[in-house]
């Protein structure tokens, strides 16, 4: 019963979004998010049973009835994003409650790279994110990533020429508001990064919030690391004490080519990144990081799977995180080695520091 009353909510405020919000995408879009909220509603929000999710309870997010969340043009200013440190030399893209906010943002773009947010592309914009958006996510296994492409209609693309090389890095800040009328909102952020061969870049994430509401971010971040690119790619999450926040990462990775990735995780009531890396190309090579802080009753978790296909790769991953109070912390790695894959090097770490009796760590 308590499926049916989540999936009618959702499917109402999807019927919704479609009638306002998102009526002007294009079939090929329209088509993607029926697909996709077909997915969600065959799986739901995932339960304890489920192993991946056996120390995470979302119990909280499924109960509550979030609504789309809408946007206003003074919503957020420029002070509001002061306090995150941004400074001048940044490319800079505001997202406030998953829309792209142009006044905040930097109107120049740099030599080598296009970028451009989703409700803005024009023809040549729709066909590249017809070829990457849902390309790297498994929607019929990852009910968050699902009911994030059933309300896709604005994200960020961002496509980094063969060869080049943009100094100051990419920042891309996602702020949370709230509705006008006060009720728990929803917002879907969604990142594409397409990066050419032998490119490299530093690329910035950072979820915030304007006020200490309750909300949910749901968010989804696709990347394609073409033969030699190397990114260097930050998460920061600072969501409100309140707030729930769900992101799913997805990178593939072709030939030779450099991520690393750093996570620190600071908010959120319950927060979870789940990072999916697949090494598609020989001599590959990820780094994925992340630093995790928690007091009071919040939850934080973190689940990587780094799957090695081709030989002569490297996985290296170090998580630490610091709790205090009756907070949780969640850890699981999952490494899995093609027989093709020879000469892997793959290596774990996961430290924590308990500060009270009552904290908890699964690990």
């Amino acid at each position: 019963m308590e499926q049916q009353t989540t999936e009618h909510h959702y499917r109402s405020e999807r019927d919704r979004f479609e009638r306002n919000g998102a009526s002007g995408s294009p079939e090929w879009m329209k088509h993607l998010r029926r697909t996709a909220f077909d997915a969600f509603a065959h799986q739901g929000f995932p339960g304890t049973d489920k192993e991946e999710w056996r120390f995470t309870n979302i119990a909280p997010i499924a109960k509550t009835e979030f609504s789309y969340a809408a946007v206003s043009s003074s919503a957020v200013t420029q002070s509001d994003l002061d306090q995150f440190g941004i400074t001048e030399d940044e490319h800079q893209f505001v997202f406030v409650n998953g829309h792209f906010t142009p006044h905040l943002s930097t109107a120049e773009i740099p030599s080598g790279m296009t970028a451009f947010a989703f409700a803005q592309a024009d023809a040549a914009g729709q066909q590249l994110m017809k070829q990457h958006l849902a390309q790297r996510i498994d929607m019929n296994h990852n009910a968050f990533a699902a009911l994030n492409t059933a309300f896709v209609a604005d994200g960020l693309f961002i496509q980094l020429d063969s060869q080049a090389a943009v100094a100051a890095p990419i920042h891309i800040m996602n702020i949370a508001t709230g509705t006008d009328e006060g009720a728990p909102s929803a917002s879907y952020p969604r990142v594409i990064i397409d990066a050419g061969e032998h490119s490299s870049a530093t690329i910035v994430e950072t979820f915030a919030a304007r006020d200490n509401g309750t909300y949910f971010t749901n968010a989804v971040t696709e990347m394609l690391l073409q033969t030699g690119a190397n990114i260097h790619y930050v998460k920061l999450e600072v969501e409100s004490e309140s707030a729930y926040h769900m992101h799913s990462i997805s990178v593939e990775q072709r030939a030779e080519s450099v991520l690393n990735m750093f996570s620190l995780a600071l908010g959120g009531s319950i927060s979870r990144s789940d990072v999916s890396v697949l090494l598609e190309g020989e001599k590959s090579d990820c780094n994925v990081n992340g630093l995790y802080i928690a007091e009071g009753s919040r939850l934080t978790d973190h689940h990587t799977f780094i799957h090695h296909k081709q030989p002569e790769c490297t996985s290296h991953e170090l998580f630490k995180g610091i709790l205090d109070g009756n907070a949780r912390g969640v850890y699981s790695g999952k490494v899995y080695v093609d027989a093709i894959a020879q000469k892997t090097d793959s290596k774990q770490t996961n430290r924590n520091l308990m500060l009270s009796e009552t904290a908890t760590i699964d690990t």
